[in-house]
């Protein structure tokens, strides 16, 4: 915390000055808020952008399934930026099932220098489709980069990009996108 001004309250905790705290994060998003997720739709990829500050190692990628679909999973992908689009495959973090309504989370080890990428998850089937994702909670340690929840209830300020394709690398282009209130994908830094 800046001397300056020591009544002011941050929500950046940095590994390096709070080693014992969980940080959930949704790089290069302003803040959270309870939206309407995101539902599934068979054979459609959705894209995600962010934005990475600093040199950054990510241990967990992670969602919430509201809406269980037994049986049913997504695909969990990382892009690079081309020019503002989605562009060559970096990482593919597997699934995650949708089995169970709970924040779930999927073990990884990202380190993302500076810069632009494409979160993406893809709905592989006609048994996942109609499952419901929504980004993580307060209960599941997220840390805001911003103090607050900024947004109104129902705000949808986002676009998740998509598109009806099968996986490709490069990135199959997207072609429509949603409106959404919330970061759906969240990384862990710690």
């Amino acid at each position: 915390m800046p001397a300056s001004n020591p009544a002011v309250v941050y929500n950046d905790y940095p590994r390096k000055a709070q080693p014992n705290i969980v940080r959930w994060t949704m790089p290069g998003w302003f803040a959270t808020a309870m939206g309407n997720g995101s539902i599934l739709v068979n054979g459609r990829i959705k894209y995600q952008p962010i934005f990475v500050e600093e040199a950054t190692t990510y241990i967990r990628i992670g969602a919430r399934v509201t809406t269980i679909k037994a049986g049913g999973t997504i695909e969990v992908r990382l892009f690079a930026n081309n020019n503002g689009v989605p562009g060559a495959l970096l990482s593919d973090y597997g699934t995650i099932a949708l089995d169970v309504a709970a924040s779930i989370e999927i073990v990884i080890n990202e380190p993302l220098p500076r810069g632009y990428y494409w979160l993406a998850y893809r709905c592989p089937d006609a048994a996942s489709a109609g499952g419901q994702l929504r980004g993580l909670t307060t209960t599941d340690g997220f840390k805001s980069p911003m103090p607050g929840n900024a947004l109104a209830l129902g705000s949808l300020p986002y676009n998740l990009y998509h598109v009806d394709a099968a996986w490709a690398d490069p990135a199959p282009a997207p072609t429509n996108h949603q409106s959404v209130a919330e970061a759906i994908l969240w990384y862990r830094e710690n």
